[in-house]
């Protein structure tokens, strides 16, 4: 059996409008830490990935509320396909700015 590592790379925090993130007219806009990474596939290639944190909420009358009180969180792997690229150019300035 083989192992496969994950290297993360770094948390880069997104300020991101709700339309673009989710295909919903909104004029919300709304800041997410992402965690964004390297694996390899089955064939040794490197791949990203990219995890979202998100902060668990308080389920009540068919939405979810915020919890003031709380500090917990969740992760969950990104696969939406308009929030990705959205990540990754954010990842490609993040770099640019570190080597200048």
């Amino acid at each position: 059996m083989h192992s496969r590592r994950i290297s993360f790379l770094f948390p880069i925090s997104i300020l991101c409008p709700v339309e673009e993130a989710t295909g919903f007219d909104s004029i919300l806009a709304l800041e997410y830490l992402f965690h964004v990474g390297q694996y390899p596939n089955v064939n040794g290639r490197k791949r990203d990935l990219v995890t979202r944190k998100g902060k668990i909420g308080n389920w009540q009358d068919s939405e979810i509320l915020d919890d003031p009180d709380s500090d917990e969180s969740y992760y969950e792997v990104v696969v939406n396909r308009k929030v990705l690229p959205l990540v990754m150019e954010a990842v490609s300035k993040k770099q640019e700015a570190l080597v200048d």
